[in-house]
């Protein structure tokens, strides 16, 4: 099932575009919605920032 979750990813972002082409906003997707925060700890976003720190 390797593309599985890309297929479901590919809806949803469907979903959210014609959410806001049909109301002007997302508000309604809200709680399906991956927190912000959430996202960034997800694809190792903290990890990036130290690196990042290191060589400044």
């Amino acid at each position: 099932f390797p593309i599985t979750c890309l297929l479901v990813a590919a809806k949803a972002m469907q979903k959210a575009m014609e959410e806001l082409k049909d109301k002007g906003t997302t508000q309604g997707l809200v709680n399906d919605m991956m927190a912000f925060e959430e996202f960034n700890d997800l694809i190792g976003f903290p990890e990036v920032r130290s690196f990042e720190g290191r060589y400044r």
